[in-house]
């Protein structure tokens, strides 16, 4: 019985740890976001967009 409360407090000593790690450490930059933003040139004008023609489908 002893080993069992033993491990339950190591568990919860565990968990616990690793909150208190998580709001003390800063939080790190996603490393799979790279590359650069699109500059406003590089986007489509809206007056170029032209309207489609649907069809009446029967």
């Amino acid at each position: 019985m002893g080993i069992f409360r033993l491990l339950i407090v190591a568990i919860i000593g565990y968990f616990l740890y690793r909150m208190v790690k998580r709001f003390i450490t800063p939080a790190k930059q996603n490393p799979h976001v790279q590359g650069k933003s699109r500059k406003s040139k590089d986007l489509k004008n809206r007056n170029d967009i032209e309207d489609i023609d649907y069809e009446d489908i029967e």
